[in-house]
């Protein structure tokens, strides 16, 4: 997992060693699948290992949990970093205007439309 150097800043940027491993792990798992993960250190050994053992010689490693703040923070500062936009209701018109457009072209679409909408 290689980082640019914004990336390492942004993960060292992070308060103790446990967040910024958390935050270089997010970073790497959002790059390869455009979501964010909430996962537990037992999920994540092998690449958690990984991470220390290239950005974090010699550092020892503590399983501290994170923080929903922390969480939530790395969400919005690696989306910022990578240009992503991250989900708001903002969206939502765009959205039913896209379905609607689609529903017209397609009655196939409007079958699935109407089939997700009644099991909401």
């Amino acid at each position: 997992m290689a980082l640019s150097e914004t990336e390492l800043m942004l993960a060292t940027s992070r308060p103790g060693l446990h967040a910024q491993v958390y935050c270089i792990l997010q970073i790497g798992y959002f790059k390869a699948s455009m979501h964010f993960f909430r996962f537990d250190w037992s999920e994540v050994e092998d690449d958690r290992a990984f991470v220390s053992s290239r950005y974090f010689i010699g550092d020892i490693f503590e399983r501290k949990s994170i923080t929903n703040h922390e969480h939530y923070t790395q969400h919005g500062r690696i989306a910022e970093l990578l240009r992503y936009r991250l989900w708001t209701s903002y969206f939502l018109p765009q959205i039913v205007r896209q379905a609607e457009s689609i529903v017209l072209r397609d009655d196939f679409a409007g079958f699935c439309v109407r089939r997700v909408a009644r099991m909401a």
